[in-house]
């Protein structure tokens, strides 16, 4: 259905595929993804059966046995992200599915970082936010993280720890969030740390 170019993001979790894809419109769309060989094994199994009393099924055992060997996935959408523009990473924690991406539209969507100086960030921000959604209620969709500054990726660290890149008004650094607490944590891990003179400045 998609060529491989498409799909923005995937994440495998408790043993179901999950990616975005974007739409005709460019609106990124999360699929569940199922792969159907048990469903065909099942169907073969019972038409096994079926032609012991109907001699009818007979004529199409041997369509339904081919069918049963196809590699066949089922999408099942999800979630239509109407505010965003991309998806670009998919992390799950718990009930939560946690997203990177980029909002579509900044005029309609406000600035939602939470920014101390709004004005040190609008040249290089470019909508750029983190947000998640509550599995068990995809209807309440994506609420977003209040970070001070521009989130550049997330990855999982632990089962409860986000580790959030974001490039803040002096450096460029790694963040840990613990989502059941609502805390963050700062490392000393950092892509450019600026400083009043060359020696304090220091690139990773």
């Amino acid at each position: 259905m998609f060529s491989p170019g498409e799909v923005m993001a995937l994440e495998w979790y408790d043993d179901i595929l999950y990616m975005v894809v974007p739409r005709i419109d460019k609106m990124p769309v999360l699929y569940q993804v199922g792969n159907l060989a048990e469903v065909h094994s099942d169907v073969v199994q019972t038409v096994k059966k079926l032609r012991e009393t109907d001699p009818n099924v007979n004529n199409y055992i041997k369509e339904y046995l081919a069918f049963s060997n196809l590699d066949m996935w089922n999408l099942q959408e999800l979630y239509r992200f109407d505010t965003f523009s991309e998806i670009n990473r998919l992390v799950f924690m718990g009930d939560r599915l946690y997203v990177y991406g980029v909002l579509a539209n900044l005029e309609e969507n406000s600035f939602v970082q939470n920014l101390e100086s709004l004005e040190n960030y609008m040249q290089s921000y470019q909508g750029e936010v983190i947000g998640y959604l509550d599995m068990k209620n995809l209807d309440a969709g994506v609420t977003l993280l209040s970070v001070d500054g521009i989130p550049k990726d997330m990855i999982k660290l632990t089962e409860d720890t986000l580790g959030i890149y974001l490039a803040g008004k002096e450096e460029t650094c790694f963040w840990k969030y613990i989502p059941a607490k609502e805390t963050w944590e700062q490392t000393d891990i950092a892509e450019v740390k600026f400083g009043g003179t060359a020696e304090d400045s220091k690139v990773y």
